[in-house]
């Protein structure tokens, strides 16, 4: 099954890779996966769930509806694959999880292989931060990749107690340490805690027999 329009300006791989911000190397390696991922959809009885970069492939097949309707499900996969979001609440989000373990575990069996992990991450990887997906306008927002270090939470404090420490260091008025020193210190700290709440990275999944859902990870 091929995804690609050879006439089309803009091909799905290259559309993909755009919308995701991915070299199109990437995105065509993501599409293989994608495909791995319907065959295991279609051979279950128990759901499977895609890792997000899979699930940012099917999202954008379902947009070429004559494609994923009238050839995929009717001629190759022989039956309806729907998506649908989760319902939201611990019990999808335990749900969701178990089913993405049991799909690496499934990949592993079915090919032979272990899934490439910069496209099947691990399970808390996968949905880690899910909550912090947004559709972005490049031509209005600068974005720049967070360092590694300020993604863990749990450097927050030690963070902040440096940046205090310097605070206290710094004579800014003159007249030592004072009220004006604290308020940007306070000031300081508050920024890092926002910048590490604000920008944490994060499914979807489908059953056999046609059903499938996203579970905290659709953008």
């Amino acid at each position: 099954m091929s995804l690609d329009d050879l006439d089309a300006s803009l091909p799905f791989s290259m559309r993909l890779a755009r919308e995701n911000g991915w070299d199109k190397d990437y995105a065509l390696r993501v599409i293989e996966e994608y495909k791995r991922f319907l065959y295991l959809s279609a051979t279950q009885v128990t759901p499977v769930t895609p890792s997000d970069q899979v699930d940012q492939a099917w999202h954008l097949h379902l947009t070429y509806s004559e494609h994923y309707w009238n050839l995929l499900c009717k001629y190759i996969l022989e039956t309806p694959l729907h998506h649908g979001p989760t319902r939201g609440g611990p019990t999808e989000a335990r749900r969701y999880r178990n089913d993405y373990a049991r799909t690496l575990e499934l990949y592993d069996d079915f090919f032979d292989t272990s899934p490439p992990e910069d496209i099947w991450p691990d399970v808390e990887a996968r949905f880690a931060g899910a909550d912090k997906y947004r559709r972005v306008d490049t031509s209005r927002y600068l974005m720049l990749p967070l360092p590694a270090v300020l993604r863990e939470p749990s450097v927050l404090v030690p963070i902040a107690l440096t940046i205090g420490l310097a605070g206290c260091a710094v004579d800014i008025d003159g007249d030592g340490f004072g009220f004006k020193n604290l308020i940007l210190v306070a000031g300081l700290a508050w920024v890092v805690w926002w910048l590490i709440r604000n920008s944490a990275g994060g499914g979807s999944g489908c059953g056999g027999g046609g059903c499938s859902g996203c579970g905290g990870g659709c953008s």
